[in-house]
């Protein structure tokens, strides 16, 4: 009933926005027509306000109507049964213990994180293609019980029905964000901060209820207690993963150098703080995720710690057998699969004015300990020429 009552709130939202719109062409339509009729000093005015203000609203209008509102996925590189049919198999085996149809498509990214999509039809009434999204740091980070925690609650959002009836939430939420950063008027900018955050804080409860349904499916197929270690250690390494990217893998793509494996450098560096105690201490205490300026102003997803203590009141069933084997150990030659995607990440906005935006595999690719070195001495080069320079 949650998704569902997401769905009608969101849908009630989209049915107010057009009204709205509409109400409001009629009226400056009526107002113009009402000015033209009136003849005189009014006649110009009625025209200006037809021309200038109702025939450009009525077709802006249309034309966002029109667009697509689907958020566009992230860049990523599809894996085949044939390609990886062991990590294949375990989102089968998962699929099967949550009771649900399983994804037609796993694609890897480049990120910290893993999700699900599915473009259902008709508002969700009709299933659409589902698929898993599974990022590369998470392969090369977890371990592959900690891998499962995660897959089975993303697959946990299909069990309950999420994905289908909440798409119209999500496309809606999307809507009214981009409404509220393309709009240059004070005024209507105000208007839709407001009806935005009403809108995210009717949902934004029932949001919540989902993240704790689908913790607790993870719980009763892997066990609550391999399901809440699984949280601390996703909280603990996408901690340590933007510090990651911006102090070695921007600080080398900014002088055009990349490492011949992005991974085994991340694993290098949590290794290191494995050695000095800082991950464990991470993961005891794991801190909230940052926000980004890219992210929903709300978010739908609870607070570690209340996650936590939902899971904690939950019966404990029979925990699935500890693997604490590297997940990335899944993929047929894991040090290959992730190198092929690992380019993905300079096509984050972070990279954008760096030399491997545009063609990565046109420069250089050196190992870690080569390219840290390199990329210092290139900084150091530039900034003794930025000093040099005549004032």
């Amino acid at each position: 009933m949650t998704a569902v009552l997401r769905a009608l709130t969101a849908l009630l939202f989209v049915l107010a926005v057009i009204a709205g719109c509409v109400g409001a062409g009629i009226g400056i339509l009526l107002l113009g027509l009402h000015m033209l009729a009136a003849g005189g000093a009014w006649q110009p005015v009625g025209t200006a306000l037809l021309i200038l203000v109702w025939l450009p609203g009525t077709i802006a209008f249309l034309v966002r109507c029109a667009r697509p509102t689907f958020t566009a996925p992230p860049p990523s590189r599809r894996v085949t049964r044939a390609d990886e049919p062991e990590l294949w198999n375990v989102v089968d085996d998962l699929a099967r213990a949550a009771r649900v149809r399983g994804p037609a498509e796993i694609r890897l990214i480049a990120e910290m994180n893993a999700g699900v999509d599915e473009r259902s039809r008709l508002f969700g009434l009709l299933p659409g293609r589902r698929v898993l999204y599974i990022g590369t740091p998470l392969l090369a980070a977890m371990t592959r019980g900690g891998l499962r925690a995660v897959v089975v609650h993303e697959l946990g959002h299909y069990a309950k029905g999420h994905t289908r009836l909440g798409v119209l939430n999500h496309r809606v939420g999307g809507a009214l964000e981009r409404m509220v950063r393309s709009t240059r008027y004070a005024l209507t900018r105000r208007v839709f901060t407001a009806f935005a955050g009403c809108f995210h804080r009717l949902t934004l409860t029932l949001g919540h209820r989902q993240e704790f349904e689908a913790d607790a499916i993870a719980a009763a197929v892997v066990g609550k207690t391999q399901a809440a270690d699984a949280l601390r250690e996703v909280h603990a390494v996408a901690t340590v993963w933007p510090v990651f990217v911006m102090d070695h893998v921007l600080h080398a793509a900014q002088v055009g150098r990349a490492p011949k494996d992005l991974h085994a450098g991340f694993r290098t560096l949590l290794a290191d703080l494995a050695d000095s105690g800082r991950l464990a201490e991470l993961r005891a205490e794991p801190p909230e995720l940052p926000r980004t300026a890219d992210e929903p102003q709300f978010d739908t997803h609870p607070s570690l710690p209340d996650r936590l203590a939902a899971l904690a009141r939950l019966p404990e069933t029979r925990p699935a057998p500890a693997d604490d084997d590297p997940a990335y150990g899944l993929l047929s030659d894991g040090a290959a699969t992730l190198r092929l995607g690992q380019d993905n990440i300079y096509k984050w906005p972070l990279f954008a004015r760096t030399p491997l935006a545009a063609r990565p595999d046109a420069y250089p690719r050196l190992d870690w300990d080569v390219l840290m070195r390199v990329a210092d001495q290139e900084h150091q080069r530039a900034a003794a020429a930025a000093d040099s320079r005549p004032a």
